[in-house]
């Protein structure tokens, strides 16, 4: 079996010549995509996502066809979508029940507080967009990350970002963050991703920031 020269270091840490001396060499000497996926336990979602985000790296042929096979992987595990539901079709006094939105009795007909309606929905929404991503991670048999809410807020802080900041780099919303933030949630293996990628998080800063 040929022995193939992994560069000893994290996947995310990992720069443009460490991945072109691996994977951009002669056919022979290159480290086949399943092989490199394996030794660095990443999916091909993840190796090209962060390919895309090297400076002077894009998908070679293999690359692309692994992406690509992965994503349809996903699609298929991904719940399909119950268009007969949506959250602005509940009715509002279910919604102003669950909140308890201020209201008031005029002529016989229930007047809500607009505003609180309108956040209880939003709110409505952001849940039922979590819960999906568990059972994807769930469907997808992914592990969750060691990290805790705490290192997500350091991380944060160490790129002296607030919630809102990161919010519109990451395009995470803020209830999200606010939500995979606090102590006692587990943290889903996408939103350790995100917030790594986006802030360009290696190994070493966690432990600094620790």
């Amino acid at each position: 079996m040929k022995q193939y020269n992994f560069v000893d270091k994290e996947f995310y840490d990992l720069t443009s010549e460490d991945i072109k001396s691996m994977r951009r060499g002669e056919y022979l000497s290159r480290i086949p995509m399943s092989d490199f996926l394996t030794h660095y336990n990443i999916t091909a979602w993840e190796y090209c996502n962060r390919l895309r985000e090297l400076k002077g790296l894009s998908l070679v042929k293999d690359e692309r066809k692994a992406w690509i096979d992965e994503k349809k992987e996903k699609e298929k595990l991904m719940p399909q979508a119950d268009h007969t539901f949506r959250v602005e079709n509940l009715p509002d006094i279910f919604v102003a029940a669950m909140y308890e939105v201020d209201f008031e009795v005029v002529k016989g007909r229930r007047l809500y507080d607009v505003e609180e309606l309108e956040k209880a929905r939003e709110d409505i929404g952001n849940k039922v967009e979590r819960y999906l991503h568990l059972i994807q991670e769930t469907s997808n048999n992914m592990a969750y990350s060691k990290l805790r809410g705490i290192d997500l807020i350091a991380m944060r802080i160490y790129r002296g970002l607030n919630r809102q900041a990161f919010s519109k780099i990451s395009r995470l919303k803020l209830s999200d963050i606010k939500h995979f933030e606090s102590l006692q949630q587990k943290i889903p293996k996408y939103i350790e991703t995100t917030y790594r990628e986006k802030l360009n998080i290696r190994k070493r800063h966690i432990m600094c920031v620790r």
